[in-house]
């Protein structure tokens, strides 16, 4: 019976080889390894009091872009502002109403983790 019935091929140089494989795939030693994308920051919740009607702040804006960015801003004419008004409502609403842990409240006034959520 025969236990090695292949080939053998002997003592490999593997830094050769390596070396070799390299050449051959145009791999650069020096260039940076792939990094995973950071996950982007999650803004502070600002408070209730930024989402009323006619506030007009930082903070509706930013909320608008970011519900643009998911997909829910059908309701600006011609997309978010400064100043809260029914289009942010009924946009943060109908994307409270997409969220299974958020639809029991689906009311279109922001808290914490419906200005959370956007952003994961």
């Amino acid at each position: 019976m025969v236990e090695n019935d292949h080939g053998d091929p002997g003592a490999i140089d593997f830094a050769a080889l390596l070396e070799y494989a390299k050449a051959e795939l145009d791999v650069d030693d020096d260039a940076p390894a792939p990094t995973t994308p950071a996950k982007p920051k999650i803004p502070a919740f600002p408070g209730r009091k930024y989402f009323v009607t006619g506030a007009s702040n930082k903070y509706v804006l930013q909320l608008g872009k970011q519900l643009v960015k998911r997909g829910f801003g059908d309701h600006y004419k011609v997309g978010p502002s400064r100043t809260w008004g029914e289009a942010d409502q009924l946009n943060v609403r109908a994307f409270q109403k997409s969220r299974k842990e958020l639809r029991g409240d689906a009311d279109g006034i922001p808290g914490p983790l419906t200005w959370r959520l956007p952003y994961s």
